[in-house]
């Protein structure tokens, strides 16, 4: 069937975002002189949204002989049923489902299709007779699996739209075989700064790991080049490594929920055990699950009865929950498409969500980058040789939207997780304006304090002698040095500030210059540790120093107090402890107590009830 498409008006719909109409204006100028066209849109931009408001541009037509008959064709259930309730709501457009058990209608112009289904002889025979004029491929990076290739060449003439967030094949042979043209969105960090997509926070262990290189020295791959299950479980499958994985969400994203990518069925369930064991509610997904029991968990998961979904491949398309707050990757991949795939399900934003934090155990960041990340994606579509292919790597990231932020470590067993990223921290200021910043800092100064030797007694509280002083030494040795080279000649040190504020300035400043980063990380990450400290000091010291001689002497009488009083109510509580016990052990023997023990056990809690 022939369409005029310059007829169609893009901006009639008013939903839309105007990056949606500014897709959908160029697909259909693409149409206009080419027939196979592929959109790259990320995960949660509403890829799905676009496309059905083509549709209801298509059935606005009134030119035609009859209605354009449009096939959808999804691979998973999930999408399936998202696409038909978007459909069916908003754009109320009626939709048949082409599906196993399903009742099918060809009276309806508009199908959407299990590929699995469509693909099978007698479905296919049935439907060749239809003739669409368009067919929609989601998830459109599958369109070289055979069923995809079988049902599009049932219908020679139906133009093709493929949406993906990810025109990307690890064989490298790209895409331009299926697609005549790729229409390309603008980067994940604008759609961020937009609003359009959720802030995150990026933890992962560093490349020198031993669980990284064991990672990194897997060599036995799959057809499609990723990773074999049975290498991936001798390294990840063991009581430690999983153990760690339930101690990262309890360090950073106790009580929240999201998801956690496991590598198959056996793997899936150790895991989901050991969150159960420390008391999560979490519960297990994977193709043993069947349709009803899981419209069934993801319910009780968006309600909020459970925290943690445990899967198997089965989130990394077509869910959709906004109010994720934590993805949770421990299951290695040498696939990009599979690693922002996987991500992305936690990107989408949602009500009262300020971020979403994303826990990466097996160190995909140190082979993909960020999330944010820009990738060449023409280059995937158009093809390359294995030897010639894309570094994904975070050495050649140069956008200033991905610089290493080394915020907070903690130790995880012989690991280190980092948080690397965090979006919260919005645009990177320029160099010039911390120093313009700092020739304040130094005019201050001028007439300064030195506060070195109270640090000193602020750090002795927390480490030994001989560590209290070497980090004593290490602000001005380094840190001090290290300002001075690359920011302000003049800068006396650190230790003649002591205003909270003003210190809390300089470092946000300095975690968003690469510069400092690097030097960070030389230093194994002790520069910021020391900052952090020293910025902890200072709260606690400008209290006092900006207090009168009597305010200190009632601050410091306040604090003695509370002391002994915490004292106390350790010593309370110990005595209920040990009430409770003497309680216990007669009560085990089958014993009654004896009155006069009771009475004074009466007494002694009647004593601790009025304290």
């Amino acid at each position: 069937m022939n369409i005029d498409f310059s007829q169609l008006n893009p901006s009639l719909d008013t939903g839309l975002r105007p990056y949606q109409i500014e897709y959908k204006t160029k697909i259909y100028e693409a149409w206009s002189t080419k027939k196979r066209i592929m959109l790259q849109m990320p995960t949660g931009t509403g890829k799905t949204k676009l496309f059905v408001s083509i549709i209801k541009d298509l059935r606005r037509l009134d030119s035609i002989q009859r209605p354009v008959r449009i096939l959808i064709l999804a691979h998973r259930i999930e999408l399936i049923e998202q696409i038909h309730k978007e459909i069916s709501g908003d754009y109320d457009i009626p939709s048949g489902i082409i599906r196993a058990g399903n009742l099918e209608s060809q009276s309806i112009p508009t199908q959407i299709a299990s590929v699995p289904t469509l693909c099978r002889d007698k479905r296919i025979e049935k439907w060749t007779s239809f003739k669409f004029d368009l067919i929609i491929v989601d998830e459109a990076h599958h369109i070289k699996a055979y069923c995809y290739r079988r049902i599009i060449k049932t219908f020679p003439e139906a133009r093709i739209l493929g949406v993906t967030a990810t025109p990307y094949r690890m064989s490298g042979y790209g895409f331009k075989d299926n697609f005549d043209e790729l229409i390309m969105s603008q980067p994940v960090m604008d759609f961020i700064r937009q609003g359009y997509l959720s802030d995150y926070e990026y933890y992962s262990i560093p490349q020198n790991t031993l669980l990284q290189r064991q990672i990194k020295s897997i060599i036995e791959y799959d057809v499609d080049g990723d990773y074999v299950n049975r290498a991936m479980m001798r390294i990840m499958d063991n009581k430690e490594v999983m153990a760690e994985i339930v101690a990262t969400y309890q360090k950073y994203t106790s009580g929240k929920k999201g998801i956690v990518y496991t590598i198959n069925q056996k793997h899936n369930s150790h895991v989901c055990q050991k969150f159960i064991e420390a008391g999560i509610k979490a519960e297990i997904i994977d193709s043993r699950t069947d349709f009803e029991s899981r419209s069934r968990i993801v319910q009780q998961f968006r309600n909020g009865e459970i925290d943690v979904l445990c899967n198997v491949n089965i989130f990394n398309e077509g869910f959709d929950c906004p109010d994720v707050e934590f993805i949770q990757l421990a299951r290695p991949t040498r696939s990009l498409a599979l690693f922002l795939q996987q991500v992305g399900r936690g990107l989408r934003p949602a009500e009262n969500k300020e971020k979403v934090i994303i826990l990466d155990n097996v160190g995909s960041y140190n082979t993909f980058g960020f999330p944010t990340a820009k990738h060449d994606w023409q280059k995937h579509f158009d093809g390359y040789y294995r030897l010639h292919c894309p570094d994904e790597s975070t050495n050649t990231q140069s956008d200033d939207a991905h610089q290493v932020n080394i915020i907070q470590i903690f130790d995880e067993g012989n690991e280190q997780v980092n948080l690397l990223y965090s979006s919260v921290n919005g645009a990177i200021d320029k160099i010039e304006h911390f120093r313009s910043f700092m020739d304040e800092v130094v005019t201050s100064q001028k007439v300064a304090y030195n506060y070195k030797e109270a640090f000193y007694n602020y750090l002795i509280k927390k480490y030994q002698y001989g560590t209290a002083n070497n980090y004593l030494a290490f602000i001005p040795n380094h840190l001090d040095v290290f300002i001075k080279s690359k920011y302000h000649k003049n800068f006396k040190g650190l230790y003649y500030l002591i205003d909270p504020l003003e210190l809390n300035k300089i470092l946000r400043y300095l975690i968003n210059d690469n510069n400092f980063v690097i030097f960070n990380n030389l230093k194994r990450n002790t520069p910021l540790l020391l900052f952090n400290h020293y910025i902890s000091f200072a709260k606690e010291h400008s209290v006092i120093i900006n207090r009168t001689p009597e305010e200190i002497a009632a601050y410091e009488e306040e604090q003695r107090v509370k002391k002994i009083q915490e004292a106390v109510g350790d010593k309370i509580s110990d005595l209920y402890s040990g009430i409770y016990n003497l309680r216990k052990k007669f009560n085990n023997k089958e014993q009654q107590i004896p009155n006069e023990v009771l009475e004074k056990i009466n007494e002694l809690i009647q004593v601790l009830n009025d304290t």
